[in-house]
């Protein structure tokens, strides 16, 4: 008899399908303003991510230089310049060729686009500076799931299909397309090759014995 499923279980099951959702929407969101927008939408823990805005800014000036245009929102520039810049980050670590790779990349997120926001990291004690990472301010809701990146390393994968229109996913079980819908175009084209080779040469010798079985019942 299978065990029933403790309220724990079930509380990390959540958060883990929470975490794979957004992990994969993150990695598979466009440049399109209103997908953004949907996204902050659909993920709470988008909009609650504690990045300075003043940093941010600084980011932008430094970057664009006398080009800089000072008008823009910060939530312009957090999607500018932070968010898009992790979504690349999140997709070179996605893909990269093994584990050991990807979770070296997880921690560059970590320090790159969290760290950098936490005021209290300018603060070092001159007795001792490795201390100051024990006093790190706990990590938004939107930190933990791009950590919690770091368990799904081996679920990596990207769809194969050119076409796809959001090629990165999670999966336990290693496959070379997303969905069924992505993998069908590869099917029917192997059936096709299949048709037009083997199948050809079977459908060559199978008249070839028919003609045979006829011409031995005129003997």
């Amino acid at each position: 008899m299978r065990r029933p499923t403790t309220p724990g279980e079930q509380a990390r099951r959540i958060r883990l399908n929470e975490t794979i959702s957004f992990l994969t929407t993150l990695a598979n969101l466009s440049d399109n303003p209103k997908d953004i927008s949907r996204f902050a939408e659909r993920f709470p823990a988008a909009r609650g991510f504690r990045v300075s805005p003043w940093l941010v800014r600084h980011w932008a000036m430094i970057l664009e230089g006398e080009d800089y245009l000072p008008g823009r929102s910060d939530g312009v520039l957090l999607r500018l310049y932070w968010l898009m810049p992790l979504r690349e980050t999140l997709r070179a670590v996605w893909r990269a060729p093994d584990r050991r790779s990807k979770l070296w990349g997880i921690m560059r997120i970590s320090q790159d686009f969290f760290q950098y926001g936490d005021r209290s990291l300018v603060r070092i004690p001159l007795s001792n500076e490795g201390d100051y990472f024990l006093s790190l301010r706990s990590p938004s809701r939107f930190e933990e799931q791009i950590l919690q990146f770091i368990d799904l390393t081996d679920w990596t994968g990207y769809c194969a299909n050119p076409d796809c229109q959001h090629p990165y996913y999670l999966s336990k079980r290693k496959k070379k397309y997303c969905n069924r819908a992505c993998a069908k175009p590869a099917q029917q084209a192997a059936k096709r090759k299949w048709f037009n080779t083997k199948g050809s040469r079977r459908r060559a010798d199978k008249r070839r014995d028919m003609s045979r079985q006829w011409g031995r019942q005129w003997e």
